[in-house]
Formats: structure tokens, C-alpha cells, sequence
């Protein structure tokens, strides 16, 4: 089998979590308008606090 996965050690299962502090609209605009200028995303520092618990 080609690419096949070497075994893992580690036996708790995995998850990736990806999360966009913000969106500017979707796609390239290659086939139609772009992001409407009042919903333009105007690039700035922004802060995500997440936490994360198990119960």
C-alpha cells in the first residue's frame, strides 16, 4: 500500500482545530465581484482566547 502510516505509540485519538479569527468573504473572486467594500476585512491585530476542557 502506497503511503501507508507507520504505527502510533500514542493512543489517544487527534484532533485539529482550525479557527479564522476572521473571514473575508469566500473564494478568489475569479468569476464574479469581489467582497463589497463595507464588508471588507481591513487587516489589524486581533486576539482569540480559547479554552479548552474535558469533563
Amino acid at each position: 500500500m502506497v503511503g501507508s502510516p507507520r504505527p502510533s505509540t500514542d493512543s489517544r485519538p487527534r484532533v485539529w482545530l482550525n479557527l479564522d479569527i476572521a473571514q473575508n468573504g469566500l473564494g478568489t473572486a475569479a468569476c464574479g465581484p469581489g467582497v463589497l467594500p463595507a464588508y471588507q476585512l481591513i487587516a489589524s491585530n486581533r486576539r482569540l482566547e480559547l479554552e479548552i476542557t474535558s469533563s
